[in-house]
């Protein structure tokens, strides 16, 4: 593409601090020119996603000489920004990707807090004017950008953006997973530690159903991750466990977990495991078991034991400590788990020998002895039983 076509008939009008030099030989790219075309409806595509290339190895620049003039004239950081959401309404997924990454480096570099408060104003009052989630996707997709970037923004969004989390809750019901999937992502950075900070009590129960019934049918790795991630910040909030203990999410619950565990992947099977074992810790806590019962009727031991064979030296420890606290359920032996899983376990421990992994190890013996002992005690009760009968 020759310099001539990347400037306009406006170009002898625009101050030098708007021209650099562009990526390629002998090539001018001024920034003003480049507004003014990314503005233009009838410009190509093709032309737009060059511009804007040209425009995000400017910004990155070592020089940093574009950001050194943007906080000179904030005006023009504000407009610039705006022509880059404009882009947003786009049908070439190129270029809302590209107007993505040119903002947030431009957020990131630049460090305005005033910018930034007016992107999110004005992407968040998109997302609640849109008919639809579908249009709001590049919106959303850049305020998660945004959030892992910037991590003081979860605090602005949770205190006055009320409507806009609101919104956002209802949109886990939007059949479609990458909208799913971009909600959770900013779900997952507002949720900080407690769940309380993202939604009010009565919604709680209605988010934890939403996000179950993802994580059962998410056929997405980006989704299964973002839904797991969110999943381990209910499981730390005592409100969030009580919900998913919940009667009706017996079901969803067994099932979301099964089908993470059936998935091969070692992260989110890790992730599973662990929120398993947090929600057994938190009922035993309470002195219950109706959910731990309700899992274990559900055959999650048998996945569970599947899972030992791995050479994840991770998940491994994660199986064995779940499987440690399962073993304090009596329904664990009643269902004849003991029996069905004691060759896995002993492949597991021999397994975690050689890895030398002394901690493993030790789990392993110990969950050997524990369901061992268990099994032994109930098989001599059995026969104590039966003689009276002789």
């Amino acid at each position: 593409m020759s310099g001539l076509m990347l400037l306009t008939s406006n170009h002898t009008s625009h101050n030098d601090c708007w021209i650099f030099n562009c990526g390629h030989q002998g090539i001018v790219f001024c920034v003003a020119c480049a507004l003014e075309q990314l503005e233009d409806p009838g410009k190509p595509p093709v032309k737009k996603k060059f511009l804007l290339t040209e425009l995000l190895k400017v910004v990155v620049d070592s020089d940093h000489e574009l950001l050194r003039t943007l906080d000179d004239e904030p005006q023009v950081s504000v407009h610039l920004v705006s022509v880059l959401i404009a882009l947003f309404a786009s049908s070439d997924d190129g270029i809302i990707a590209s107007a993505i990454e040119v903002i947030v480096e431009v957020c990131c570099q630049l460090r305005n807090e005033d910018l930034v408060y007016g992107i999110v104003n004005q992407v968040t009052a998109l997302c609640l004017q849109d008919s639809s989630f579908q249009k709001s996707l590049p919106s959303l997709t850049l305020i998660g950008r945004l959030l892992q970037s910037i991590p003081p923004l979860a605090d602005l969004l949770q205190q006055s953006y009320r409507h806009f989390t609101d919104y956002l809750l209802t949109g886990l019901k939007y059949p479609d997973e990458n909208i799913q999937s971009a909600i959770t992502y900013i779900l997952l950075h507002l949720a900080g530690g407690h769940m309380t900070n993202i939604c009010k009590e009565p919604l709680v129960k209605e988010l934890i159903k939403n996000l179950l019934a993802i994580i059962a049918s998410a056929t997405s790795s980006e989704l299964t991750m973002n839904s797991l991630g969110l999943l381990k910040k209910v499981v730390e909030n005592e409100c969030s466990v009580h919900e998913i203990m919940a009667t009706d999410n017996y079901g969803l619950a067994s099932s979301a977990f099964k089908k993470v565990l059936l998935s091969r992947n070692g992260i989110h099977q890790i992730t599973v495991v662990q929120c398993l074992t947090q929600l057994v810790l938190a009922e035993k806590s309470l002195k219950q078991t109706t959910f731990t019962e309700s899992l274990l009727s559900a055959d999650i031991a048998e996945f569970l034991f599947e899972c030992l064979a791995t050479t994840n030296d991770i998940l491994l420890s994660s199986i064995f400590c779940c499987l440690l606290v399962l073993t304090d359920s009596l329904n664990f032996f009643h269902e004849c788990h003991a029996v069905y899983g004691m060759d896995s376990v002993v492949r597991a421990t021999n397994h975690a020998m050689k890895l030398k992994n002394k901690d493993i190890l030790c789990q392993g013996l110990e969950l050997i002895q524990k369901m061992l002992n268990r099994y032994m005690f109930m098989l001599c009760s059995c026969i104590k039983y039966i003689r009276c009968f002789i």
